[in-house]
């Protein structure tokens, strides 16, 4: 770029060695979670949409134009929601999509959690809120499990997004036990009903 900032505005490439790589990703992430806030141009760099807001959006963009063109054919990009399945200490990610999430997770006080991002994710990286509340950020393109843990959570908030756009988040809770009442009518003929949770 020379002596003209301008030309940096936008274009991922944060820590300004004329390559767009983990390195600026991680820069952005660091940012998002609080740990190590851009300022001044390398904010502005790291706004790729120019919303004048540093978040999971500019993210995955940045993410996008590291994997190329080929990523647009391999991944629909035509969706506005993602599905996420998960349990008392496990997520899911359910559609075959790039999706950068960031995600509170609550759980019992003093409680000595470890949180497990799957190694097929891009990238992730966790950071401790308070003694019971972490917040994770995670970008994958691999449909399965993306974060686990040793010990049960709560999901507090989770927000989503695809290249170019937020997405809706459809969280669908897996069952861990199956229960199945007694059957009725007892007797019964021809026909019985039972109950299951």
């Amino acid at each position: 770029c020379g002596g003209d900032n301008d030309c940096w505005v936008g274009s991922g490439d944060i820590n300004q060695d004329g390559d767009v790589d983990v390195l600026d990703l991680l820069d952005l992430v660091y940012h998002i979670l609080g740990t190590d806030l851009l300022d001044g141009l390398d904010a502005q760099i790291a706004d790729v949409n120019q919303d004048n807001i540093l978040d999971i959006l500019d993210l995955v963009d940045i993410v996008a134009m590291i994997l190329g063109d080929d990523l647009m054919s391999r991944k629909a990009i035509d969706v506005d929601e993602v599905d996420l399945s998960f349990t008392s200490n496990s997520i899911d990610l359910d559609s075959e999509i790039l999706v950068a999430l960031n995600i509170v997770f609550e759980y019992s006080d003093g409680v000595d959690i470890d949180f497990q991002i799957s190694s097929s994710s891009i990238l992730g990286e966790c950071l401790d809120l308070s003694n019971n509340r972490t917040n994770c950020i995670i970008t994958t393109e691999n449909v399965g499990q993306i974060i686990s843990s040793n010990e049960s959570f709560e999901i507090i908030s989770i927000e989503a997004a695809a290249p170019g756009k937020y997405l809706d988040v459809n969280l669908i809770e897996i069952p861990l036990e199956l229960s199945i009442g007694a059957a009725y009518p007892n007797p019964f003929n021809p026909k019985v009903k039972f109950d299951y949770a």
